[in-house]
């Protein structure tokens, strides 16, 4: 099993500059996350644009209180992505309301810890991946200002070459063990993936220990009573299993979205493994033949590397200018495969799980796959030093693609330790 199959193994592409340290989020305003929409509403047609800006509210539990002010089902909203709870963070959603001004619709809409910052309307539903990117500005804290020098070369190289495109910790949970989940769900292992979900964790308090306790000591009706309402997935499956339903049939009660956010996980973490070897093997810089490339910020138009592609002017300035990049695995039934060395380690990273891709063409739930790219473009980065009531920070501005994490580049900058990781919070 690959480094007992952790979601985020630690590498770094900077290994030559020293990580400066220091904590993120010691309040939600030293995170800003700005949405960047992908298009602009054009005016007219049956459904109301809101941006909004939330303060430590996660996105579906704004949805679900919106759809409930509206009298609207949560299905009739719609975003481009989730956003951080810990932070503060714009966004765009968009609601099916054939009729109404829409901006009657937002002034009748108070949700604690949101405003909205403008309405529109549009003739199409929001879906997720419809924006361009994300802009952040970030303060790190408990850090020497004098850093900022430090900073300034890591992130001039990581705009020159690219950031190693790492799916974020965010994805594997408080636990750290969604892909974990995913795994036993894809083995048919109903009884581990239970236990996983609903009994004592190995990592991590969601306060939820006496749900846990009560789980592992066989009393489901306790065990549904501890846990909050909020944890829909969690009490599905065990009112299920209270009813008599065997694990199996327990788990595929649950929703399909559920299910599929823990088989997202799993590939992840897949993913993660391989590029983590590609920077090993000192191959993050380069093209490799047999690799299936792509543009770097949506890896569509995907193709793959020969010989004639290694020595194309235009393929290496393309590669160069960051406007292309090599892809790794999210593993699936149809994803397009890499050839030679690059589809060994790539199917090599996937049977250290005990995974096979027959697993992915059983499973109940259809799993395509796709390819990710290994490298992410940080755009329009400046840094400064300044001092507030909290004390000094270091200030981090910058732009990542659609599907970067912030923290792929706050990792290369801070390189803090994972026990003591400062996304913990």
């Amino acid at each position: 099993m690959i480094e007992s199959f952790v979601g985020t193994p630690r590498r770094f592409l900077t290994t030559d500059e020293p990580g400066i340290g220091g904590r993120l989020k010691v309040r939600p305003e030293d995170f800003l996350v700005e949405e960047l929409p992908l298009y602009e509403p054009c005016g007219s047609g049956e459904h109301v644009y809101l941006y909004i800006e939330k303060i430590e509210r996660p996105t579906l539990s704004v949805v679900r209180e919106i759809a409930s002010q509206l009298g609207v089902s949560i299905g009739a909203i719609g975003y481009a992505g989730m956003k951080d709870k810990v932070a503060v963070t714009r966004q765009l959603l968009s609601v099916h309301l054939t009729h109404g001004d829409p901006h009657r619709i937002a002034e009748q809409l108070n949700v604690g810890g949101v405003r909205i910052l403008w309405s529109d309307r549009h003739r199409n539903k929001l879906r997720v991946g419809h924006l361009r990117g994300n802009r952040f500005s970030i303060l790190i804290r408990d850090v020497d200002v004098r850093e900022v020098g430090r900073v300034k070369r890591i992130l001039s190289r990581l705009e020159r070459v690219g950031v190693p495109n790492f799916i974020g910790e965010q994805r594997f949970g408080f636990h750290r063990n969604n892909h974990e989940i995913g795994r036993r769900y894809l083995l048919a292992d109903w009884q581990g993936l239970c236990d996983l979900l609903l009994g004592p964790a190995e990592v991590g308090d969601d306060h939820a220990g006496e749900a846990r306790a009560a789980y592992a000591r066989g009393d489901l009706d306790a065990a549904i009573k501890a846990w909050p309402s909020s944890a829909s997935i969690e009490r599905g499956i065990l009112a299920s299993l209270a009813a008599g339903r065997n694990p199996r049939d327990a788990v595929h009660d649950a929703s399909e979205p559920a299910l599929r956010f823990f088989l997202s996980a799993f590939q992840s973490a897949v993913f993660n493994h391989v590029l983590a070897r590609r920077l090993d093997e000192g191959r993050f810089e380069t093209l490799v033949e047999g690799d299936i490339v792509g543009r770097t910020d949506d890896s569509h138009n995907l193709f793959r590397v020969g010989p004639d592609e290694l020595v194309d002017e235009s393929v290496i300035r393309r590669f160069g200018d960051l406007v292309i990049s090599p892809t790794g695995p999210l593993w699936g039934g149809e994803m397009m495969r890499a050839e030679g060395k690059i589809d060994v380690v790539e199917l090599a990273a996937l049977h250290a799980t005990a995974v096979t891709l027959d697993h992915f063409i059983a499973a109940p739930v259809e799993v395509r796959g796709t390819r990710r790219s290994l490298r992410l473009a940080v755009r329009e980065s400046s840094v400064s030093a300044g001092s507030d009531d909290r004390g000094p920070y270091i200030r981090l501005d910058f732009e990542l693609p659609r599907g970067g994490f912030a923290t792929t580049v706050l990792d290369e900058v801070m390189k803090a330790p994972q026990r003591d990781h400062p996304w913990g919070a």
